[in-house]
């Protein structure tokens, strides 16, 4: 997983509110979760249980606004809503450095496919970049186009491009050098929570606050298909793509996974 609320988030409260955890995984042993009202983190052994506390940022007030783990590095970067992005060693929370990332604040982080970069949305509507291994922030490539905050991230997995979503349901695709668009994307009448492109790029998956879960064609902008996860608790927090792209989990409202047959998706 990358970042993933494991409570419901009160109605409006978007990426970050006050009560939520963002949990992310590292490999098969370690997980790794932060509150987001005091920016404390622990990582937890998933084998024995043992677990390690810290904090991170300038100042133990900042809140929490994204978590990524980058399991072969064993580090962990922290975003805050003030704009700071920390990174972690797994094993005892030690920072490593911290970097301003010059916005309003850091509501989404995605990595790219060789590790290398770390694309940073802002609640500013922001796109920015920083280095994985090197914590180097990328000043000339600040990409706008957003209206409100960006809350959610991901990279095409074959092209070097980012695809964005905001709270107003807007997505944008755009090449990662120069921040052309290549492609706007529109979810009516919710928020993206989520983004998770197909392993070779065939379509990318939009989950919405209202519960939706839409395939649309990146080239061509042309929506393929929609399913509407039931139920009281609305909202599709989190997507994982299994199976070479057959099969879609999505964690949803109430603190549940469901599976879908990527074929049976909109039938």
């Amino acid at each position: 997983w990358t970042t993933m609320p494991d409570m419901v988030l009160p109605e409006g409260g978007g990426v970050g509110g006050d009560e939520a955890w963002y949990v992310a995984a590292c490999g098969a042993k370690i997980a790794a979760r932060a509150l987001s009202r005091v920016a404390a983190y622990t990582t937890i052994d998933l084998e024995d249980g043992t677990e390690a506390s810290g904090t991170g940022g300038t100042t133990f007030q900042q809140r929490t606004g994204a978590i990524l783990v980058a399991p072969k590095d064993r580090w962990i970067w922290i975003g805050t809503q003030t704009g700071t992005m920390t990174r972690l060693l797994v094993n005892d929370l030690k920072g490593w450095s911290n970097r301003g990332m010059d916005n309003s604040g850091v509501t989404a982080l995605a990595m790219d496919g060789k590790g290398k970069e770390i694309a940073v949305g802002g609640k500013d509507g922001s796109l920015r970049f920083i280095g994985n291994t090197s914590c180097d922030v990328d000043d000339k490539a600040v990409f706008e186009g957003h209206q409100t905050q960006v809350s959610a991230v991901a990279w095409h997995p074959k092209k070097g491009e980012v695809a964005t979503g905001d709270l107003n349901g807007q997505v944008l695709i755009r090449t990662r050098r120069g921040g052309k668009t290549k492609r706007a994307l529109a979810v009516l009448g919710a928020s993206v929570r989520c983004l998770a492109f197909h392993p070779k790029g065939d379509w990318i998956a939009i989950g919405d606050s209202e519960g939706r879960l839409t395939l649309w064609d990146p080239d061509k902008g042309d929506q393929l298909a929609e399913a509407t996860v039931e139920g009281k608790l609305k909202g599709v927090h989190d997507i994982l793509v299994l199976d070479k792209g057959k099969r879609i989990v999505a964690a949803c409202g109430g603190k549940e996974l469901v599976s879908f047959d990527v074929s049976e998706v909109g039938k």
